[in-house]
């Protein structure tokens, strides 16, 4: 059987979980994206086992999944950018501004020294200061739509979790890049890539705001021609080839230096230019969403459990490393909710900090960055992901939980 053959079994097994799995976890309270995660570690221990047992390989992934993952990867880093509502951090004002850019602050100051500790007292290698970014995000996807399906998102105190979240994903996407800049100049000591890759970095957000001022005049002047891009019946999807186009103009100058963490970031801030440009563009977004998560999406997630490295978690000092995680993750983002509350908004600060733990996607994003480039190693990312998948799974339903006992929904 030749490889390409072996990989459309495997492409077919992937296709088939990614539709099986929204009818599977979409009424249990687990975000769809875990569920991916999930069976793709069901297919992966199964493969795991038959290999350890019968030295038997039932599924090849190789390169042509692992660039339908990539894909679906970097479209994951857009679609996260697309999240970003400029709109609600407009309108939230300046104190909820203030307020999660303090959150996100205060969570970095309280996560270093306890991660700088559990490094200190593992033989697994990982940063402290690298690991303490990734632990501080958290997922805007998992919070609208915990918000959504709380009915706060119009309220001031769904608005408020919004930004804080939103806050958190970009200073969190900002710093992770600007570590591993840092990173591969120490290591390797090429200054000359250094310096090229601030200047792209600086240049991405350059033409983040060229792109937008450019599609602002453009919405300005010529209406007619942008309104095109909303329609629900274009037969040439030109909103969904303008957003693409975006996506890897930006992907193509953040890879000019082969640096993981700028493609990411590029895409990232393609999302975020798009969302910017596009604000009522509901139903571009929509179809961008679609190809996102009904196609590339899942194969990353999936593809990711599948090829998830068992042999690596399989140690005594890694199954502790994620309880210990997990408890500093709860501490950084609860206790700065609970410093910032006054008397009346304890239990909402309280609540809204349980929310913000779920770092999901840039989680993830952390983590492959980071192995990618030695920050971390094989056993690090496989608890990396596990923690994604756990907090994921834990900090929604405990949210709702809270959200109900604390009668939330009544305070608007």
């Amino acid at each position: 059987m030749t490889a390409i053959l072996s990989e459309y079994y495997t492409l077919f097994v992937i296709v088939i979980l990614a539709f099986i799995t929204p009818l599977i976890f979409t009424r249990t309270g687990i975000p769809v994206v875990v569920g991916e995660i999930l069976l793709g570690l069901g297919v992966g221990t199964v493969m795991f086992v038959t290999y350890s047992l019968f030295d038997v390989e039932l599924l090849e992934v190789g390169e042509a999944i692992g660039f339908l993952a990539k894909i679906g990867f970097i479209f994951l880093m857009f679609l996260s950018g697309l999240e970003i509502d400029f709109g609600k951090i407009e309108s939230g004002g300046n104190r909820a501004v203030a307020k999660g850019t303090v959150m996100f602050l205060m969570t970095l100051l309280i996560a270093l020294p306890l991660t700088a500790w559990v490094v200190g007292s593992t033989s697994i290698h990982f940063d402290s200061m690298y690991m303490t970014i990734v632990l501080s995000t958290t997922s805007v996807a998992i919070v609208l739509s915990v918000v959504r399906e709380m009915h706060m998102s119009q309220t001031r105190y769904g608005q408020e979790i919004i930004i804080t979240a939103l806050i958190a994903d970009i200073g969190a996407m900002i710093l992770i890049t600007i570590y591993a800049i840092r990173y591969e100049v120490l290591s390797t000591g090429d200054v000359t890539f250094g310096v090229v890759a601030v200047a792209i970095f600086l240049l991405i957000f350059i033409m983040f705001y060229v792109v937008y001022r450019l599609g602002s005049y453009a919405m300005w002047w010529y209406p007619a021609v942008m309104k095109k891009f909303f329609q629900s019946d274009d037969p040439h999807e030109l909103g969904v080839r303008a957003s693409r186009a975006i996506i890897f103009t930006f992907f193509a100058i953040s890879a000019v230096v082969d640096s993981e963490a700028l493609a990411v970031l590029g895409a990232f801030l393609a999302g975020a230019v798009v969302s910017l440009m596009f604000q009522e563009g509901a139903i571009l977004s929509k179809k961008l969403y679609g190809i996102g998560y009904g196609f590339l999406v899942p194969i990353f997630f999936i593809n990711l459990g599948i090829t998830f490295n068992f042999d690596a978690i399989f140690n005594v000092e890694a199954l502790l490393l994620i309880p210990l995680l997990f408890g500093i993750v709860i501490v950084a983002k609860i206790l700065p909710a609970i410093i910032l509350s006054t008397k009346g908004d304890l239990k909402r600060n309280l609540a809204s900090g349980v929310l913000m733990t779920g770092g999901l996607t840039l989680m993830i994003a952390g983590g492959e960055i980071g192995l990618s480039l030695g920050i971390i190693d094989e056993t690090a990312h496989a608890v990396t992901i596990l923690l994604a998948v756990i907090i994921s799974i834990i900090t929604p339903t405990l949210f709702n939980i809270l959200f109900q006992r604390f009668h939330l929904e009544e305070k608007g």
